[in-house]
């Protein structure tokens, strides 16, 4: 027999108030079934063979605020119901936050996550968890895993473990494409310095070393014949480590792949920085399915319209920074802080209109 599947939608309400009281206190049949960041939704799950009222419920998460570690609202039941064997997918769209069945806040996964769902005594029914507390949760954006195709995958829950899987909402999830690493890798990229040439990295950990070889920058632009070309602007090999709270300068000097002609990052308008595929000489890492980790990334604008035409060094003074290191927005500053923490911002002004991955 199929499931009932509702997805973006509302279903029907229970009239008895009484009932749906009661109903609110037992969520023990639901569960949080699939969470996509890419398309900004949350799935629930009810197992069980009775209807489920979902008054009173709610999703939360766990983020630090100015420092301070708090729980967030993500989305909570007023008149909402789940019928039983079926799913409901709670998604985020601008303009209807807070509105039955849609999330209150956009729900970007980090890399560090510990979102839950509570019933009406605030007891914690179903979770999912990635990463480890001292990266600071919810600050950093979670590095997407995509096939050779660029279908970025779900973390779904198949049978009682949480995995990679295809995207599925408001239906059945699929077949285990991957297991969720759980040992984060929190380096990000943190500044851009376009007049020199350079690439700052930035271990996100308060506590964590950590060997980033095998790891490269990747950019994208237009060449001469106005086509795509997208090569490597470096990459890490032996031991190369950041400290905790560290950070690691690159010097983009050309020596990588000298066929590609000189690399300029004036001309740059994507860049980002994943596991290398292995070679024959067994230098880098293949994850699942051969997909890439991609760990960190900026983008400026959007691929198919010409990437290129209108570089990112043209829409800002001085560096590319983010403020505050790691886990801030992008930035301009004129006063470059490779190697150390980023600079003073221009007041008031968010230099780019960049298009930020919410990964």
């Amino acid at each position: 027999m199929m499931a009932a599947t509702v997805c973006f939608a509302a279903v029907s309400c229970n009239d008895d108030e009484n009932e749906a009281e009661a109903m609110a206190e037992n969520l023990d049949t639901v569960v949080l079934n699939e969470i996509n960041g890419s398309q900004d939704y949350v799935e629930l799950y009810n197992s069980g063979d009775a209807q489920v009222s979902l008054k009173g419920a709610k999703i939360r998460r766990w983020r630090i605020n100015a420092d301070v570690k708090d729980k967030q609202t993500l989305w909570e039941g007023t008149t909402e119901v789940i019928a039983p064997k079926s799913y409901l997918c709670l998604k985020f769209e601008e303009g209807k936050e807070g509105s039955a069945y849609y999330l209150k806040r956009d729900f970007s996964a980090r890399k560090n996550t510990y979102i839950w769902l509570q019933d009406v005594s605030q007891a914690e029914i179903s979770n999912f968890k990635r990463g480890q507390e001292d990266i600071g949760w919810n600050q950093v954006h979670m590095q997407k895993c995509a096939n050779d195709t660029g279908l970025v995958y779900s973390y779904s829950r198949v049978g009682k473990e949480w995995v990679y899987a295809i995207p599925t909402p408001g239906t059945a999830n699929g077949e285990k494409q991957g297991d969720i690493d759980q040992n984060m890798f929190p380096v990000v990229i943190n500044e851009i310095d376009f007049a020199q040439n350079k690439i700052e990295l930035y271990n996100v950990s308060s506590t964590r070393t950590v060997n980033i070889c095998g790891a490269e920058l990747r950019w994208s632009r237009l060449d001469e014949k106005g086509e795509e070309d997208n090569c490597t602007l470096w990459y890490a090999t032996g031991t190369t480590e950041i400290k905790p709270n560290g950070f690691y300068v690159v010097n983009v000097d050309n020596t990588v792949n000298k066929q590609d002609g000189d690399i300029d990052l004036s001309d740059c308008v994507s860049v980002n920085f994943r596991l290398r595929l292995r070679d024959s000489s067994g230098d880098g890492h293949v994850d699942f399915t051969n997909s890439r980790y991609v760990f960190d990334e900026i983008k400026r604008g959007v691929k198919g319209s010409g990437w290129a035409q209108d570089t990112l060094s043209k829409s800002i003074s001085g560096n590319l920074v983010r403020v505050p290191d790691g886990i801030g927005d992008w930035e301009s500053t004129e006063t470059p802080s490779m190697g150390s923490t980023n600079g003073t911002l221009h007041s008031g002004k968010n230099a780019i209109d960049l298009e930020i991955d919410g990964y």
